[in-house]
Parts: C-alpha cells; structure tokens; sequence
C-alpha cells in the first residue's frame, strides 16, 4: 500500500498536486522482487528500463494505492512490470 503514512517521503515527490512514484523506487521494487523468487541472486544491472508513464498517486492522502509487480522469468533474466490491481 502506497500512502501518506507506508512512504511519507514520496510528499515532496510530486507533479501538479499528486504524489507521484519515482523510477528510481519502482526500479528497487523491481530488484527486490527478481531477487526475492531467485534467493541467492545479487541483481547486477537493470536492462531496458522503460517508463511508459507516470504512475500518480491521487488517493495518496488517504487510503493510497495498492500496486502490483508482475514478473517473467526467462533463463537468467526476470522481467517486472508495474500496474495497478486493475491492470492499467
């Protein structure tokens, strides 16, 4: 859950008047997860990180966002995506 109180930083990371989440977050989100389904794995670089758009955070003063990362694994690689629970 993304909210005022689970990322209290993400305040002063805004664009017009919402919260927003920076890349720089999603891209963590993204090690932690690839690491999390191979233990022992240490995530050297990330690959073709693409920004397809900004993910804003209206309800972030109040009951906040639930996100989901979806990830593929393809040999050594796993590829994670960023959406909302309702796909978008």
């Amino acid at each position: 859950l993304v909210n005022r109180k689970t990322y209290p930083f993400l305040d002063g990371h805004r664009i017009r008047e919402h919260a927003v989440v920076p890349v720089v977050m999603v891209n963590e989100w993204f090690h932690r997860a690839a690491e999390s389904l191979r233990p022992g794995m240490h995530v050297k670089k990330c690959q073709d990180l693409k920004v397809v758009r900004g993910v804003p955070l209206p309800a972030f003063e109040g009951e906040g966002h639930r996100l989901l990362i979806t990830t593929r694994i393809s040999g050594d690689e796993v590829q994670c995506e960023l959406r909302s629970p309702d796909g978008t």
